[in-house]
């Protein structure tokens, strides 16, 4: 990236990345586990670290001072550049399975992203919100 750059783009970039990386080591865990339960233990761990992600880059935003919009206009497209990037994965995966439904994993390209997204945006402007909030320090207990 260059320098003319924002700097939040390299944060939702880094998330993005994250969630990518994320999703895939943990479904290929979850794909090579021994019983349904272990399994299933590999895909709670992938929304463990992805909700780590999720968190660290709302905090990230707010320590720049960002206001809850824009901290959640960030986080949300740090999220869709995730899960573009596992719709595209999944497309080029497809091309090896003769039997894949090639228009589904197609609209995934959209879908993926705007199924993630707008409930991380919603969420990111929710927790950012009450970040933003006042405290009253003088105000009794």
């Amino acid at each position: 990236m260059n320098e003319t750059e924002p700097r939040w783009s390299r944060a939702a970039i880094l998330a993005g990345a994250l969630y990518f990386i994320a999703g895939l080591v943990f479904a290929a865990l979850a794909g090579r586990a021994p019983s349904p339960a272990l399994r299933t233990t590999w895909r709670a761990a992938a929304y463990l670290v992805s909700a780590f992600v999720f968190a660290v880059h709302i905090r990230h935003e707010h320590m720049r001072g960002a206001r809850p919009l824009t901290t959640a206009m960030h986080a949300s497209i740090g999220v869709a550049l995730g899960a573009c990037a596992l719709a595209f994965a999944a497309n080029l995966h497809a091309l090896s399975t003769p039997s894949a439904n090639r228009v589904r994993l197609a609209i995934a390209l959209v879908a993926w992203p705007l199924l993630t997204g707008v409930p991380a945006f919603l969420a990111s402007l929710f927790a950012a919100s009450i970040l933003k909030r006042p405290t009253d320090s003088t105000s009794p207990p």
